[in-house]
């Protein structure tokens, strides 16, 4: 009997691939053969394929890489993950990762995979989503028609105003500015007061009591041997667009001299003096203020300068056998 053996396969046709070993016209059932791919592009599975009735199994694959090219970028506003904008090539299965340009946000994922030359690109979708605010009784810069993420401006508001947030920048963010630079009437916080105190209520409930709106008062008074500027023994403050009206201080009271040798001190019985006030004295016949001018200011609870008469009378000087008199000082009122 005689057996005929015919052929089963063909050489394979191999996109970007070559047999490597075993290379024939045709092939039987079970004969193998071995590929490779060029260059650039990668096989699947095993690099040896066996020739059965149904075909090559495995069948012999290829991968290509994929091309990447800087127009591409450039027509969707892609940059590389490095922030550079160039051309590249990745090869089968490996990913790649983009940003965008200034400007515009990405369009997640941003990391994509080369599969088989095909890959697809993330959209760059424009950012610009902060117009230009507008801040009552401030200004702000940089000036620009419209911001975009992470964009940050900074704000001055007019004299009297304060900004709301108490930050002077504000970022511009998915949900528009943050914080809002918005200027708002300033207002008055709690005050701390040298040698003085608020009242009680205030200071107890200072939290919740502060800061005061423009147009509200409070009262303060000063410690044992301190004064406010009215020289009572409490004083009110108000808050204005400016602050605190007047500036609450409290100044050191000077008590004038009881009893002054050779003069007397003119001043209204009742009197107070704090820091600043003057007081004038008289000297009598035959003396004269020793510095000159019958007038002391008060200054850290004392007078300067001092307050002090002397004697313009002659007296004699001795010196060795001949005496001198001394010459007289004369002062012109």
């Amino acid at each position: 009997m005689l057996l005929i053996v015919t052929s089963v396969c063909s050489p394979p046709e191999i996109d970007f691939g070559r047999i490597e070993m075993n290379k024939q016209k045709e092939y039987l059932e079970n004969d193998r053969i071995q590929y490779n791919c060029h260059p650039g592009y990668d096989l699947e599975g095993s690099d040896w394929i066996t020739c059965k009735k149904e075909g090559w199994i495995p069948p012999p694959k290829c991968f290509a890489p994929c091309i990447l090219t800087k127009q591409q970028l450039d027509d969707r506003n892609l940059l590389l993950n490095d922030g550079q904008r160039h051309s590249e090539w990745i090869r089968n299965g490996h990913t790649i990762e983009f940003t965008c340009r200034k400007g515009y946000s990405i369009v997640s994922p941003s990391v994509r995979k080369c599969v088989d030359g095909n890959l697809t690109l993330p959209s760059c979708n424009s950012s610009v989503i902060c117009p230009a605010p507008r801040i009552e009784n401030g200004s702000f810069f940089p000036l620009w028609m419209s911001y975009n993420i992470e964009d940050i401006i900074y704000t001055t508001c007019k004299p009297g105003y304060m900004l709301e947030s108490h930050k002077n920048s504000s970022k511009c963010t998915k949900g528009g500015w943050l914080p809002n630079p918005k200027c708002v009437r300033k207002q008055c916080d709690f005050p701390h007061i040298e040698n003085g105190a608020l009242s009680w209520s205030n200071i107890y409930y200072s939290d919740v009591s502060f800061p005061k709106k423009v147009g509200q008062t409070i009262g303060f008074k000063c410690n044992h041997g301190f004064l406010p500027r009215n020289k009572k023994h409490w004083d009110r403050i108000k808050c204005t667009n400016f602050g605190w009206d007047p500036e609450p201080q409290c100044y050191k009271q000077c008590i004038p001299p009881k009893h002054l040798p050779h003069g007397r001190v003119t001043y209204n019985y009742g009197n107070t003096f704090i820091d600043g006030d003057e007081i004038s004295f008289n000297c009598d016949m035959g003396y004269y203020p020793e510095h000159h001018l019958p007038i002391a200011t008060c200054r850290n609870n004392d007078w300067f300068p001092t307050l002090n008469c002397v004697s313009t009378d002659v007296t004699l000087a001795s010196s060795g056998n001949v005496t001198y008199p001394k010459p007289l000082r004369v002062i012109h009122l």
